[in-house]
């Protein structure tokens, strides 16, 4: 019982230190490519309002 505890703190933990190290391999490439990090940030926020606004003109246009 008790090693079988160990043990799965151990994997949780491993798995932790191993998420932390893709997050900063990440945040590394972001800090390095900042326009191309700017890019994709503005592509996916201008892609979602324009996805709003879409189904907002076809919901009024319902209403007609």
């Amino acid at each position: 019982m008790e090693l079988t505890k160990e043990k799965e703190i151990s994997i949780m933990l491993k798995i932790k230190q191993d998420t932390k190290k893709e997050l900063n391999k990440i945040l590394n490439v972001m800090r390095k490519h900042r326009f191309l990090s700017l890019a994709i940030l503005s592509f996916l926020i201008f892609s979602t309002i324009n996805f709003i606004m879409i189904y907002q003109f076809m919901k009024i246009l319902q209403n007609l």
